[in-house]
């Protein structure tokens, strides 16, 4: 199954003009040169975790006092210094006691915009602060937007509204071990019609999907492009059948479109064909 997308990021850019900054040279004058490290510390954990603040709390200030060697009132006292003078939001830090800043909110997004989705606390984002297009905004409650039912009864009224209802058998749904592959009943049945092994097909998508989170515009696409390819694949292999051309579908082993008729004469021609070597000495 593939992996969630990480919220945090691996790594996030440093201004090479940090020491000449006024706001960290008052920190630095009134707490020593230890608050430089415990600022960067406080800036590795926004990034790593939620990307974009960090809420600020007995465990966060322990691990930071832990780190460094100092006591968690020194920490604290950092803290409120670093407010003091501007580096993190204290509107943000009084209401929802996070430490952030219209800094690390525009490079977290700008560096988020890749990835394929990110949480954000709508209440959480600076003023002026331009949130990347793959944003999904939650609220401050015990219910997971994910998996809302009220949200997806509106989702589907609002596509009703529109004209956009379709019949049972032409929603997709997801198929495979790890339901990574979506195809409606009606495409089932097309690949059926086409001779496709859709059972085999269905659970190498599932897997490659899962493994390389690749994403696909088509799954039924795909599917039919892939039988095609694996078609032209074995087609050099029919030389070994006496030059007969393989029929659609003839690597399954069970190929339900073939009649008892036309498997006894494709096993004559099988058999016909291995005399004709075995005679030739090939």
């Amino acid at each position: 199954m593939a992996r969630p997308t990480k919220q945090g990021l691996d790594y996030f850019p440093l201004d090479v003009g940090l020491f000449e900054d006024i706001k960290i040279r008052r920190l630095k004058k009134g707490c020593g040169n230890q608050a430089i490290s415990i600022l960067i510390a406080i800036f590795c954990i926004a990034y790593r975790d939620e990307g974009y603040y960090v809420e600020i709390n007995s465990d966060v200030t322990f691990l930071i006092a832990e780190t460094f060697g100092v006591s968690e009132d020194a920490v604290e006292k950092i803290v409120e210094k670093a407010i003091q003078v501007g580096i993190f939001d204290s509107g943000k830090f009084n209401t929802y006691k996070i430490l952030t800043s219209r800094g690390i909110q525009e490079r977290y997004f700008a560096a988020a915009s890749r990835k394929t989705a990110v949480l954000v606390h709508r209440d959480f984002v600076c003023d002026g602060v331009n949130v990347c297009n793959n944003a999904v905004y939650v609220d401050n409650n015990p219910i997971n937007v994910f998996n809302n039912p009220q949200s997806k009864v509106k989702e589907s009224k609002g596509k009703e509204s529109k004209g956009e209802k379709r019949a049972p058998e032409e929603r997709q749904k997801k198929r495979g071990e790890y339901g990574n592959v979506l195809l409606s009943d009606v495409e089932i049945q097309k690949l059926k019609e086409k001779g496709v092994d859709v059972d085999r097909l269905i659970e190498r998508l599932d897997l490659y999907i899962g493994q390389s989170g690749k994403r696909y515009k088509s799954h039924y696409m795909t599917i039919l492009n892939w039988d095609k390819r694996d078609e032209e694949q074995a087609a050099p292999k029919a030389k070994g059948y006496g030059g007969v051309k393989k029929p659609v579908g003839a690597h399954v082993l069970s190929d339900t479109r073939m009649s008892a008729e036309e498997k006894a004469e494709w096993a004559q021609k099988k058999l016909e064909a291995s005399k004709t070597a075995s005679l030739r000495g090939e």
